[in-house]
């Protein structure tokens, strides 16, 4: 099994963004910090776990957006020897994140486990992005049959629900008119479903 994930209870609910630690050769990192405002949370759990934050020496980010990484300046700034890494195929992506990995190419690298931001660990890579496929392809088939914001967020609780995936905390972590803003740019730029 990958990691435990530290929760940083982001706006006070648990299982909504979390961050890893792991161990290197050169001593603690982080996997992602979060945003700021989950800083105190942050150091909560690393003590937890016998770790100040001082301690820890890389900090990888997965991606740039603020719920992810936005406590990374503030980190360099209180602790200016730690290393902010990203990958030399993602760091372009910083400046101009539409053309990053796809499903695809997480499935090319054939990870064993995946440490999911949005939240915890699966040791079933394979399915879960099966099924991401499968939900994205759906989402996307809905927004160009013409699916309102209103009616897109309330077909994709309703899927959620049936499926017994549904929480409070799903749709905190990932609000449905985030997606549909975000799949119906990507329908207006590459006009098909079924893409990954």
């Amino acid at each position: 099994m990958g990691p435990d994930p530290l929760d940083l209870m982001h706006q006070g609910a648990d299982r909504v963004i979390a961050s890893y630690l792991l161990e290197t050769d050169d001593g603690p990192a982080l996997f992602d910090c979060g945003p700021s405002t989950c800083l105190p949370r942050l150091k909560a759990a690393l003590l937890e776990r016998g770790v100040e934050l001082g301690d820890v020496r890389h900090l990888l980010l997965s991606h740039i957006h603020l719920d992810h990484a936005g406590a990374a300046g503030v980190l360099v700034r209180e602790h200016p020897e730690l290393l902010v890494h990203v990958s030399e195929i993602g760091a372009p992506h910083l400046a101009d994140p539409s053309r990053l990995e796809t499903i695809d190419e997480i499935e090319r690298r054939r990870p064993e486990h995946l440490a999911l931001i949005h939240f915890g660990v699966t040791s079933d890579p394979e399915l879960q992005l099966a099924e991401l496929r499968t939900r994205l392809t759906e989402w996307v088939r809905r927004i160009q049959t013409g699916a309102t914001e209103e009616e897109f967020g309330e077909s994709v609780r309703n899927d959620l629900v049936a499926t017994g995936s549904y929480s409070a905390t799903y749709e905190r972590a990932m609000p449905f008119w985030q997606s549909y803003a975000g799949l119906t740019r990507y329908s207006e730029r590459h006009g098909t479903a079924g893409s990954s």
